[in-house]
């Protein structure tokens, strides 16, 4: 056993004990806890070698919050940035992990998600959202993006989504996309490398 597994190991031991002695409200959350559980099994933050996407996604599973409730999707890890009153006018953007435990514990990713939103709020249930959603494979590559627009009135008259073309038959215009989509996907990718949460 390593120094490093040792600590780790004390580290998880000493989270269980608060919560034996102090009961939950006291203890670390449940976030906390499957952060500690996934130093254990050796996802460390600080590792010089990883890439700036492992480096990224260590961040995410050291800071983010811990979802398993999310059925019938897997858990996840994620950050978020919300920029602006809930009531107005803001940005919103969101970077998840999506995953489950191997044999060891250690959790594996299988995707992510980065969702850009920009919120105009116009009143009470009148607002519309320009979203853009990346999925990303595991090495942060794009497998998939939707670019849309949701449009809410206080008519009650429902949600309406409009979706934007992102390829095209004709090769300048779907060169032209490509580069919006990839300089959005950059953009994105620089914000959360640099975030602190």
């Amino acid at each position: 056993m390593t120094t490093k597994t040792v600590v780790a190991f004390l580290a998880v031991a000493a989270l269980c004990r608060i919560d034996a002695v102090a009961g939950p409200s006291v203890a670390a959350s449940a976030g906390a806890l499957e952060r500690a559980a996934l130093r254990v099994a050796g996802v460390h933050a600080a590792q010089a070698e990883q890439t700036p996407w492992q480096k990224l996604v260590a961040k995410i599973l050291d800071k983010g919050r811990y979802r398993d409730d999310l059925a019938p999707f897997p858990p996840t890890f994620g950050l978020e940035d919300i920029q602006g009153p809930a009531d107005k006018s803001r940005t919103a953007d969101y970077i998840n992990v999506w995953g489950g435990r191997d044999m060891s514990g250690r959790f594996e990713i299988s995707q992510a998600t980065l969702v850009s939103e920009v919120w105009d709020v116009v009143g009470p249930g009148h607002h519309t959202i320009d979203q853009w959603l990346f999925t990303l494979d595991t090495t942060g590559g794009i497998a998939g993006v939707s670019h849309r627009t949701l449009r809410e009135a206080p008519t009650h008259a429902g949600v309406k989504l409009e979706y934007e073309a992102l390829s095209s038959e004709n090769p300048a215009e779907n060169a032209t996309l490509q580069a919006k989509i990839q300089a959005k996907y950059d953009a994105l990718l620089a914000k959360w490398i640099a975030f602190q949460p």
